[in-house]
């Protein structure tokens, strides 16, 4: 897997393509990413950003599904371990959620775009998908920004299209740009219900994908709670 990444991927160096691996994790079948790591009173901690919509019926719990990975050389899992968490921000309108979780050992984070250059994307921009539909592979995918100020599921505006082929199970999970930065969180797919995480009975395109930009997030969490919640 990290191999098939790297010859897609136009960056300087290696070790931009691995962080887009091991800042991933698995949030209730679904998809996710480390955004924050530290270590406080000799505990480790970590905040992950998905999706609303996947722990949306546990918004209230304690015990939210994280699955923790460690990878290999060339990008396989080597070690994963399961643990609990909870909900500490979200937001319905734009379908993203913070969550927190305590681990047992610092994790690499996502290279998170920076607040200032997080609306430097445009169409055409090559991007990246990972995500790992019900816990089976990690999928790695790339397409390009398609459209701008979409409508989400509510018929907001503030998303954007793209054509990076994305799974049931993707949501949640981050979209990097050329660099190797998260500039995104995966939504959902064309015919996707958030509700059942089912087709709504029309036919799936799997490469017409939505996100929600992290320039979005930045602005609905402010100065003080995006310097509390990702590591910038």
């Amino acid at each position: 897997i990290f191999l098939s990444l790297l010859t897609s991927v136009s960056l300087a160096d290696s070790d931009k393509v691995e962080k887009m691996l091991s800042g991933f994790v698995s949030v209730d079948r679904a998809s996710g990413t480390i955004v924050k790591s530290w270590k406080e009173d000799n505990k480790y901690w970590s905040y992950v950003l998905t999706a609303h919509h996947v722990i949306a019926k546990k918004i209230k719990s304690s015990s939210i599904e994280g699955d923790f990975f460690e990878f290999s050389d060339r990008g396989e899992i080597s070690y994963s371990q399961r643990i609990f968490g909870k909900v500490v921000w979200h937001n319905t309108k734009y379908d993203v959620a913070i969550l927190k979780y305590e681990t047992w050992k610092l994790f690499p984070t996502a290279e998170v775009i920076p607040p200032k250059q997080s609306k430097d994307f445009g169409l055409f921009d090559k991007v990246f998908s990972v995500g790992l539909p019900n816990l089976e592979k990690i999928y790695c995918t790339e397409g390009l920004i398609s459209t701008l100020n979409a409508k989400g599921n509510q018929g907001v505006l503030g998303f954007f299209g793209h054509s990076s082929c994305s799974h049931f199970g993707n949501s949640g999970g981050p979209i990097y740009n050329e660099y190797g930065q998260q500039i995104g969180v995966n939504l959902r797919i064309s015919a996707y219900d958030p509700n059942t995480r089912r087709a709504t009975g029309k036919t799936v395109i799997s490469h017409i994908a939505y996100a929600v930009p992290l320039s979005r997030v930045f602005e609905l969490l402010g100065p003080e709670l995006v310097e509390e919640y990702f590591d910038i």
